[in-house]
């Protein structure tokens, strides 16, 4: 079984039991109570503040789950990856179940999905400033 190296957030929703279960399997609960930021950011920031204590040589972060659920939630999952450009140098990639989201950064992108896994639809929204040029190839209905 999976077990995370720490867990993270105001655990103002969290069971105790759930709580105490995992204290017990040794993981690190680190409380944050900042209401400012979402459980998700504080998450990111204590990350990548342990990538750099520890030296870790990685190559992206992957968040699984967040985009479920209601729909404010899902929203500051999209916020944190805006967020995280001044947190991490580090891509941020966030997956439940059928969905995969990221934000690309101004410049040019390649994007090769091809795992098979894949359903028939890709969505490409503006977050933050709107795109002046977008083109695609290999969509149903590219942009040019």
């Amino acid at each position: 079984s999976f077990l995370p190296d720490y867990i993270s957030g105001d655990f103002d929703s969290i069971q105790p039991e759930v709580k105490e279960y995992y204290k017990v399997k040794g993981c690190e609960l680190i409380e944050t109570m900042d209401q400012d930021l979402t459980d998700f950011t504080k998450c990111l920031q204590i990350l990548q503040k342990k990538i750099e204590k520890k030296g870790l040589q990685i190559d992206v972060i992957v968040a699984l789950g967040g985009l479920g659920g209601r729909f404010d939630q899902t929203m500051a999952s999209v916020e944190t990856l805006f967020l995280a450009r001044n947190i991490t140098p580090f891509p941020v990639i966030v997956i439940q179940e059928c969905s995969l989201i990221y934000l690309l950064q101004p410049g040019k992108h390649k994007l090769c999905v091809d795992t098979g896994l894949e359903g028939a639809w890709c969505g490409l929204i503006p977050i933050g400033n709107s795109c002046e040029s977008v083109t695609t190839t290999g969509l149903k209905w590219n942009l040019s």
